[in-house]
This record gives C-alpha cells, structure tokens and sequence, in this order.
C-alpha cells in the first residue's frame, strides 16, 4: 500500500481505539494487512504507537486521544474525515480495575471505569456515524468481555462496564441497521497479550476453565473482526464470544 493512495482515500479508512499495545495493535495490523489505511488511538503508549507507525509505514497512524474526552474525538473524527469516509469503527480502548470488593472503589474509580469503557464508545459511535449514514454503509465493532456475562467477587465494574457496552451495542445495532450500519460486539475471555500477570499467576487454574485448554490469540479476536467486516454472512447485533469455549462454563469466571 502506497502513502499517496491512503492519503487520498483510494483504501477504506477504520478508527481503532486503544490500538498501540495488546489486542488493539493486533486489530491495527490485520486491518492494515487488509488494505486498510488505520487510525489508532493511544492515550500513554507513544513509543509502541511509533513503533507500529514505523512497521506499517504510510498504512497506519497514531494519535493521543482520549476517547472520553468527547472535544478530542469529534476533532479526531472530522480530521480524518477530510481524508476519507470511515468505513470502519472499532471500538477497544478500555481499562479494568483491581479485583476488590465494592467498599474499596470510590466514586473515583467508578466514574473512570464508565467514563472510559462506555462514555468513550458512546463519543466514538456519536461522532461517525453521521458520516456513514451519509456514505450509506459502516461497520461498528465494540470490544466487550467475557466478564459481562461472568460474575465474580471482585469484577463488579468492569464487568458492568462491558455489560453496559453489550447493551449499548443491541440499541445501536438495531437504530443504525435502516442505514446500512451493521453494529456487533466481540467478546473475547482470556487472551494472551504482553500484560497479563493474571494469566501467568492462575495459568494451570485458567487452562482448566477453557473447554479448548488454551487462551487465545489476540490474532483470533483481529479474525473475528474481519469476519465481521466480511459480511460474508452479514451480522448485526451479534455478540460474539471469543475464549475457546469459556463462555460455557459459568462457574468459572473471567477477570
């Protein structure tokens, strides 16, 4: 892919939140693998946003955005815009909290979890989707969690968070479908990413849990997202449970 034909629109243009470290930067190199020219956000990881900037020169870009910050992403959105329609919006940016009881988060921490996981999804959706109506057709895929669905002592806000973002979807789906907006989440259980000291703790414990005896690929999830993108078959409102089986077993749970 040349930088000239990105810059002038000539490849379809996605937006993937949360895209310079984990599953996020695994989303940003399929996509860009696929012909996609990728805008990523980041809110700390400036160095690893570089390092994929670099690795997919002219097929990708960074930006410090916090996606709760709802003036930062209309400037986003409207910057990229001039480029090119967005074709695609994936929604990853998220932040789990510490698995404590209620009485040890604060208010604090439950307006920064909510901010973040569903406030920046909501900025997100509102700002493109005028542009895909317009265009006639986009495709919003929200990253949700296995945990959503999982109780556990300990994950009384993020699972919320995620629940919440399931249900946001559902509504969203349902509202932009008229317009040729297919609307999904992807649920993914546990996944091997470079910062999971859960995984390397409970590793034997997790392998247990998962029906298929092992964690996914955040390679699987960037799978997931271009079936759906596809449209081969065409889904909308799907939740989509990503963990080798894991979803199954509700006596177990996902941090």
């Amino acid at each position: 892919m040349k930088d000239k034909n990105t810059e002038n629109g000539a490849y379809p243009h996605a937006i993937v939140t949360g895209g310079s470290r984990g599953i996020g930067r695994a989303i940003v190199k399929r996509l860009a693998n696929e012909n996609f020219y990728v805008h990523f956000t980041y809110r700390t990881s400036q160095s690893y946003g570089l390092d994929l900037e670099q690795e997919f020169y002219g097929q990708c870009k960074g930006y410090c955005v916090d996606s709760s910050n709802s003036t930062a992403v209309i400037e986003l959105v409207h910057q990229i815009e001039r480029i090119s329609p967005i074709s695609l919006l994936v929604n990853n940016a998220a932040i789990t909290t510490k698995n404590v009881a209620i009485d040890q988060f604060d208010w604090h921490d439950y307006k920064t979890v909510m901010d973040v996981n569903v406030g920046g999804i909501f900025n997100l959706c509102k700002a493109v989707i005028p542009g895909m109506r317009k265009v006639g057709k986009g495709d919003i895929i929200n990253i949700s969690s296995l945990s959503s669905f999982n109780i556990r002592k300990g994950n009384i806000l993020s699972g919320a968070s995620k629940a919440a973002v399931n249900r946001f979807s559902l509504g969203l789906a349902y509202e932009c479908a008229p317009f040729n907006i297919a609307v999904n989440v992807v649920a993914p259980g546990y996944v091997e990413t470079e910062n999971k000291p859960f995984l390397e703790k409970n590793r034997r414990v997790t392998l247990e849990n998962i029906p298929i005896h092992r964690i996914t690929a955040k390679e699987e999830i960037a799978d997931a997202i271009m079936m759906l993108v596809s449209r081969q078959p065409l889904l909308i409102g799907t939740i989509i449970p990503v963990g080798g089986g894991v979803h199954l077993n509700y006596k177990h749970s996902i941090s």
